[in-house]
């Protein structure tokens, strides 16, 4: 009785710190699912994703960045030529500039290129960019066209951005799609999840990638799925069904480092070097690479990652449709299966040696283990730390409990 009344009082414990994603079991929460992006190793990609790269090739043949926006029209137009589908901007043009006239035409070509903004998240950054009240009006006006129809009943639990630094109206006007293009670490720093939409001024604004893949999937409209609560589920694009959690977020199923998806210098497109036919039919995101300019980022496979790649990670996800799953369902899952755990273990030590007990412990931490890998290569994170943290807590006890009585 006093076992299981020990194993009873650590279960509601640690269920208690998982259910309130309390440190540090939060942290080591995040860094299991980081552990299974190694285990598990590089995926295939869709192959549909290329990158166009800003990098140190590309700096040191055509000059320091930024580029003059007559450098940007031609590479746009040179990457046309290549008749790719779509083209994503991992680029922002907040200021009129010498040659805004050249990147307007080059933009109204085709109408095949996403454009990218950014929204300011907190006071602190915004005060340190001391950007006007009418200047932010009229970046607010620039992507307004971009914003989701009015959702009735959907629960706002969405993140709300508090500024935005838009492209000018002019650039903006020449293309029929934008998408911010904003990165929400985790507490440890670690980009893991990606938002699909946010709030500014009571609208709903898509990100750079999900745009994208609005224009991919023959021009259907993101639709916002809500449950009869109101509270979001995920996002529906045409046939596909992205699941979020209620901040509009998905975990990025990262395919791999930068060697997962085909890299061209920008130089050697304005230098007219790239076979006609690499392009062809494909999605193409122009980014810096380069590491002076500083678009670097932690993820769970990389300790610096340019931005343009979480982007072709995020975005090739999206393309394949093979999403992470980590819901309430995974979460009372994971509960589920450390009760039995417990249960097994009060069952088996209190009748076992304490050497054949200990042996158990570890096959049932070995067996939960593969588990939690096998799910995760099918596309569902269970918990792993707040299990095993518990069930070497309960054995302990048992343990102890069975040498002292």
């Amino acid at each position: 009785m006093k076992r299981s009344i020990l194993a009873l009082i650590s279960f509601l414990f640690f269920s208690l710190l998982f259910l309130l994603d309390l440190s540090p079991i939060s942290w080591l929460e995040m860094k299991s699912l980081d552990w299974c992006f190694h285990w598990r190793g590089d995926i295939p990609t869709t192959g549909e994703i290329v990158v166009v790269a800003v990098d140190e090739k590309s700096l040191n043949q055509e000059g320091r960045w930024p580029w003059p926006r007559s450098k940007i029209a031609l590479l746009i137009q040179k990457i046309n030529q290549h008749d790719p589908l779509l083209i994503e901007m991992d680029i922002i043009f907040a200021e009129s500039s010498e040659g805004d006239d050249l990147l307007v035409k080059a933009l109204t070509g085709r109408k095949n290129v996403i454009l990218g903004y950014y929204f300011y998240q907190n006071e602190k950054e915004l005060k340190a960019a001391e950007i006007p009240s009418q200047e932010m009006d009229e970046d607010f006006q620039a992507i307004l066209s971009t914003a989701f129809p009015e959702v009735s009943g959907l629960r706002d639990d969405l993140g709300e951005m508090i500024g935005v630094v838009a492209n000018t109206a002019a650039i903006a006007e020449a293309t029929d799609s934008q998408g911010f293009f904003n990165v929400f670490p985790d507490p440890d720093g670690t980009l893991r999840r990606f938002p699909l939409m946010v709030t500014y001024r009571n609208k709903i604004f898509p990100a750079l990638g999900l745009e994208t893949f609005s224009f991919y999937s023959e021009g259907y409209d993101p639709v916002p799925i809500k449950d009869e609560g109101g509270i979001l589920k995920g996002m529906s694009v045409g046939p596909r069904l992205i699941p979020t959690n209620r901040h509009g977020e998905i975990l990025i199923n990262y395919r791999g480092g930068e060697g997962q998806f085909p890299v061209y210098s920008a130089s050697d497109f304005l230098q007219g070097r790239i076979p006609g036919e690499v392009l062809r039919g494909k999605t193409v995101l122009v980014g810096a690479t380069a590491i002076g300019i500083y678009d670097l980022r932690v993820t769970p496979i990389s300790a610096a990652m340019p931005g343009v790649f979480v982007q072709a990670n995020l975005l090739d996800n999206l393309y394949q449709g093979d999403f992470l799953i980590q819901n309430e369902w995974t979460r009372f899952a994971s509960l589920a299966l450390m009760g039995l755990v417990t249960f097994l273990l009060v069952f088996g030590i209190s009748r076992l040696r304490i050497q054949s007990g200990i042996l158990l412990l570890g096959l049932l931490l070995f067996a939960y283990g593969f588990l939690v890998y096998w799910l995760f290569s099918r596309g569902f994170v269970f918990s792993l730390v707040t299990p095993f943290s518990q069930s070497l807590l309960v054995a302990l006890s048992l343990i102890i409990h069975r040498g002292v009585v």
